[in-house]
């Protein structure tokens, strides 16, 4: 795990935009595409306002982007608890990522299985269509329970080790909602995963699992994460 701390949250956009940015056009350069895995809630919101502004908005290789989402809340997308919504009005509002390249999942399917199972297709023909095994960049961030995507602590979910995609049926969260998510072998599978946490319980969490990874994996889900290749911890004690 790569770590590095930052003064306050803007701060931690501007890196997390670079090193975006520098997996994008390497991923291009060595497979012709780039797949990014979207993380909800409000700490990837400053980044995504980053890369949809200059200079980042002219720099990534847009056209050859593909946009996935790391979990959604089961609600229709025009909601403001809508992961999708929120990324609709901040990273994709330029306009700039192809609609054929947005893979969004349907929160408001009244069936979350059938929509996770759905969602699953989705991965397997894009990872068919493109001759990939995995994701190239996975976002996520982190609740003050340790959960990530929407793999809570003492969920079910967390012993998955066959499907890319899940339901959570049970209502779960902020708003307590079912949710639609990646699962350990979706996230894990990845290139790189990069995660965000702002805020002292958080970092306190984090700073829990850097001292006892396996203690830690008991009762954070965060503690699970351990990507293929590399992963990196941007934080900041500030929530501004």
């Amino acid at each position: 795990m790569e770590i590095k701390k930052f003064a306050n949250t803007d701060q931690m956009a501007q890196a997390a935009a670079e090193l975006v940015l520098t997996s994008a056009l390497a991923a291009v350069i060595e497979r012709g595409v780039f797949s990014l895995v979207l993380a909800g809630g409000g700490t990837p919101l400053p980044l995504y306002r980053r890369l949809a502004a200059p200079p980042f908005l002219a720099q990534m290789p847009w056209e050859l982007t593909h946009l996935f989402q790391g979990d959604e809340r089961c609600l229709p997308p025009e909601h403001p608890d809508s992961n999708f919504g929120r990324a609709a009005a901040t990273l994709l509002a330029p306009g700039q990522v192809p609609a054929d390249n947005i893979h969004r999942m349907t929160g408001e399917d009244p069936d979350p299985k059938r929509a996770a199972a759905a969602y699953q297709r989705q991965i397997e023909d894009f990872c068919r269509d493109f001759a990939v095994n995995s994701f190239d960049l996975v976002l996520l961030g982190m609740g003050s329970d340790g959960h990530i995507a929407s793999l809570f602590p003492g969920s079910a979910l967390l012993a998955e080790q066959d499907r890319l995609v899940a339901a959570e049926t049970e209502p779960a969260g902020n708003p307590p909602v079912p949710r639609l998510t990646l699962t350990l072998p979706a996230i894990n599978s990845a290139r790189r995963v990069l995660l965000l946490t702002s805020g002292p319980e958080k970092e306190k969490i984090m700073n829990e699992i850097i001292a006892d990874r396996q203690a830690a994996a008991a009762r954070y889900p965060a503690a699970r994460v351990m990507p293929s290749q590399e992963f990196y911890w941007l934080r900041t004690i500030s929530d501004e």
